[in-house]
C-alpha cells in the first residue's frame, strides 16, 4: 500500500496542532508536550485511547524515565530520532553526536538505554547527559533480553513527549543514517507534513522461529508456538509515521513480553493492529561489499541510500559519514540527478 500524504486539510495532524497551540496540558506534574493525548482533548477523534497508568507501565512492569530530556519541546520536527544505545557505549554515542546525528531544527535525536549497575558509568554517563541533554533512560536493566522494553519506551517517549515529530527513526549505535538524503526523501518522496500508515524498513516475511539450540535467537514452543513470525522490519532501522506509531505503541502495552524487539515492535504489535502494509526500503540500505565498490563509482551513476549496513564499527560509521560529506545530495532517492 502506498503511504497517503497528510495535507494542510482539517483532517490533517498539522492542522490540529496549530488549532490547538495555547491548549495547555492536561496531566499536571508531567512535563508531556504536544503529546497525541493532548491532540485527541483538541478535538481529534481517536477509536483508541490509552488506559489511565500508562506513562508508568511498560508493557508488564512499572515504568519510570530515569533520566529524560524534551528536545522537541515545542517545536514541530520533521523528524525525531531514537538511538538504541547501551550504557557503556559511550564512544558510539558521541561519534554520532559529531557525525550523522548532529542535532539541528528540523531533526532531534535522543539515545534510549537503561539502568546500569556499574557506579563509574552511572557517574560517565551523568555528565555526559549535562553536557549533551540527550539522554533517555529507563527505569529496567539494560540487557539483550530486555530490548523490547527499549524499543516500547522509545514509542512511549514520542506518544507523550514529542507527538509533533512528522516521522520518526528508531536506529541501532552501529549503523550510519544519511540524514541529508534522508531529509530530502522525508520532504520530497514522501511529504513535508508527514505522511500516513508509514511503516517502513528491511522487511522480513514468512520468517521462521529458530528452535536450534545454538542459536543468538533461539526461541522455545513455550515463548511462541507458531512456525512463522508475522511480518516484520529487522531491528537495526525502522521508519514510522506518527499514526502508525501510536497504534503500535498502544497495542505493545497490551501484548505479552516477548525479548525478540523488533519480531515484537512491528510484527506482533503491528499483526494486533491489523497492520501488514510494511514497506520494503531494503534497496536503499547500502551494504558493506558496496561501499568498498562506492569509490570506483561515477558520482552521478552511484545508486543513492539511506541507511548503512548493520554492525559497524567506529572506523566505517566514519568513514561512510566523510563519503557522504565530500559528496553531493541526490535530489531524490528517485532520480540520479545531483545537486550542485
Amino acid at each position: 500500500m502506498t503511504p497517503s500524504l497528510f495535507s494542510d486539510e482539517v483532517s490533517g495532524w498539522l492542522t490540529y496542532y496549530e488549532k490547538c497551540k495555547n491548549h495547555k496540558p492536561s496531566k499536571e506534574g508531567l512535563h508531556i508536550t504536544w503529546s497525541i493525548m493532548e491532540l485527541v482533548l483538541c478535538g481529534k477523534n481517536w477509536n483508541f485511547l490509552l488506559q489511565n497508568d500508562d506513562y508508568n507501565r511498560l508493557i508488564d512492569i512499572k515504568f519510570t524515565f530515569k533520566v529524560n530530556n524534551f528536545v522537541c519541546d515545542k517545536n514541530v520536527p520533521l523528524l525525531i530520532i531514537l538511538v538504541h544505545t547501551a550504557p557503556s557505549h559511550i564512544v558510539k554515542r558521541n561519534l554520532i553526536r559529531r557525525t550523522w546525528g548532529k542535532t539541528e531544527q528540523d531533526i532531534k535525536i535522543v539515545f534510549l538505554l537503561g539502568t546500569h549497575s556499574n557506579v563509574e558509568i552511572k557517574d560517565k554517563l551523568e555528565q555526559e547527559n549535562l553536557k549533551h541533554k540527550d539522554i533517555v533512560q529507563g527505569s529496567f536493566l539494560d540487557s539483550y533480553r530486555n530490548l523490547t522494553y527499549k524499543h516500547v519506551m522509545g514509542l512511549k517517549y514520542v506518544v507523550y513527549h514529542c507527538a509533533q515529530a512528522k516521522y520518526v527513526l528508531k536506529v541501532d549505535d552501529d549503523t550510519c543514517v544519511n540524514t541529508p538524503l534522508l531529509r530530502k526523501f522525508l520532504v520530497r518522496d514522501l511529504s513535508p507534513y508527514g505522511a500516513n500508515n508509514l511503516l517502513m524498513g528491511n522487511v522480513v516475511r514468512k520468517a521462521m522461529a529458530y528452535r536450534g539450540f545454538r542459536s543468538k535467537w533461539k526461541v522455545s514452543f513455550n515463548e511462541y508456538r507458531p512456525r512463522y513470525y508475522p511480518i516484520y522490519c529487522l531491528g537495526w532501522y525502522t521508519l514510522y509515521s506518527r499514526d502508525i506509531l501510536f497504534g503500535l505503541y498502544k497495542e505493545a502495552q497490551q501484548l505479552q513480553y516477548f525479548w525478540l524487539e523488533d519480531v515484537f515492535g512491528t510484527g506482533f504489535s503491528a499483526a494486533k493492529l491489523n497492520f501488514s502494509s510494511h514497506t520494503d526500503i531494503s534497496a536503499l540500505t547500502l551494504s558493506k561489499n558496496e561501499f568498498k565498490l562506492l569509490k570506483y563509482c561515477p558520482i552521478n551513476r552511484c545508486r543513492p541510500f539511506l541507511f548503512g549496513w548493520s554492525d559497524m564499527d567506529e572506523n566505517e560509521i566514519l568513514d561512510l559519514w566523510r563519503y557522504i560529506m565530500i559528496n553531493p545530495v541526490p535530489h531524490s532517492v528517485k532520480n540520479e540527478t545531483i545537486e550542485s
